[in-house]
């Protein structure tokens, strides 16, 4: 960047005192801030003291499962439901043969 450069665009642009002449209705913009280091001045002990403290993280609860699909819910809620489902299971294949036998003593 040389001089001749920075006095175009203060001609162009104009500067924080004076408008730009070349840009009709354009003015620069002005830092909002003094002093940009924001986490300083938020962990201040002026900005921290008049502050209110910091609100306890919500309480978190267990999500309910459901027993009838999740079999390892199901074994801490009734560890006979197992041996009643292999009982269920076997019930029909028990009864056929029940029935075969019954039918080859006729």
């Amino acid at each position: 960047w040389t001089e001749g450069a920075f006095k175009r665009l203060n001609e162009m642009y104009g500067t924080l005192k004076s408008g730009a002449p070349a840009k009709k209705g354009y003015h620069l913009l002005r830092s909002q801030m003094e002093n940009a280091d924001i986490a300083r001045i938020i962990n201040s002990t002026e900005v921290q003291s008049v502050l209110r403290p910091k609100l306890e993280a919500p309480k978190k609860f267990a999500l309910k499962q459901n027993a009838l699909k999740n079999k390892s819910v199901m074994a801490r809620l009734n560890p006979a439901a197992a041996d009643a489902k292999a009982a269920r299971a076997a019930a029909p294949a028990a009864a056929k043969r029940k029935a075969r036998e019954a039918a080859s003593k006729e």
